[in-house]
């Protein structure tokens, strides 16, 4: 009777041990560990454009400083929120500007969710913080100032900067998400270049309105594979741009302006009221 009594004793408490390890592992487990990503954005011509500086601007996408003008670009606050969701992604800024006049303007950039940009984004950097070329190849600003992106970021195969200019020194190349051609800004399209950098035909002045989507399309669709492949972010990006004879593809495609379409009707739907730009693409 004793030795039922034990092997029963055994059993209830081996039983008692496996439910209460199981429900301490179910408290305890661990939260799931992303890979870092790093995502950097300039500002001038990226993600602001520079208006005439004669004429003072007023409403809710302008902003003045220091007797300049700018215009925030269409999407480019849907686009930095719908990245920030994404696990593991950070958010930089890097200009060639001031950091006084940087930190300004992300003080006045408002997210969908009512965030400024300034509390969202991992780095602010700026002119001081960029590099001096030792032999440079020309006389221009970024052949002697470089954007290097090694002094500040430690893993490069998943760090990506978003310019309209190659700010990046030549081996950082496949880190540059480049922008192509921009133009001036136009709330409608003009029919005709009147000035230099003005949108020479229609796709070209709706591939620039939307240039930001056409980014956040890319990077996206990269973030994603490089999720599911752990491949790295930057072969992924340098990949999905280009075409299958490795040339880069043009953000003003009749095909790449209808992926992009189908995105801004899903930022719209997102976020309502609360979308930050107003543009239809106009095909016709």
């Amino acid at each position: 009777m004793r030795l039922l009594l034990k092997k029963m004793a055994v059993i209830m408490f081996t039983l008692l041990y496996v439910f209460c390890s199981s429900a301490t592992t179910d408290k305890v487990r661990r939260p799931a560990v992303y890979k870092t990503y790093d995502i950097i954005f300039d500002l001038d011509w990226t993600a602001l454009y520079s208006l005439p500086a004669s004429l003072h601007y007023t409403g809710e996408r302008y902003l003045n400083y220091g007797g300049e003008s700018y215009r925030i670009v269409d999407w480019f606050e849907e686009a930095i929120q719908s990245l920030l969701e994404i696990p593991g992604v950070r958010i930089s800024i890097f200009t060639g500007g001031s950091r006084e006049r940087s930190e300004y303007i992300l003080q006045q950039i408002i997210l969908p969710d009512g965030s400024r940009l300034a509390d969202r984004i991992h780095l602010s950097l700026a002119y001081h913080d960029m590099a001096l070329e030792i032999n440079p190849k020309g006389d221009k600003f970024f052949d002697k100032h470089k954007k290097d992106l090694s002094r500040f970021f430690n893993d490069l195969k998943n760090t990506i900067i978003v310019d309209d200019q190659i700010s990046v020194p030549q081996s950082q190349r496949k880190n540059l998400l480049w922008l192509q051609e921009t133009y001036n800004f136009y709330v409608d399209y003009k029919g005709h270049a009147e000035f230099p950098y003005d949108p020479p035909s229609l796709l070209d002045f709706n591939a620039e309105r939307n240039k930001i989507v056409w980014t956040f399309n890319l990077l996206k669709q990269s973030l994603n594979q490089s999720k599911h492949s752990q491949q790295d972010l930057t072969e992924l990006v340098y990949r999905f741009s280009r075409d299958r004879k490795g040339k880069l593809k043009k953000k003003n495609r009749s095909d790449q302006l209808a992926h992009i379409y189908k995105t801004i009707k899903k930022f719209r739907m997102k976020y309502g009221k609360k979308t930050c730009a107003n543009l239809a693409l106009n095909f016709d």
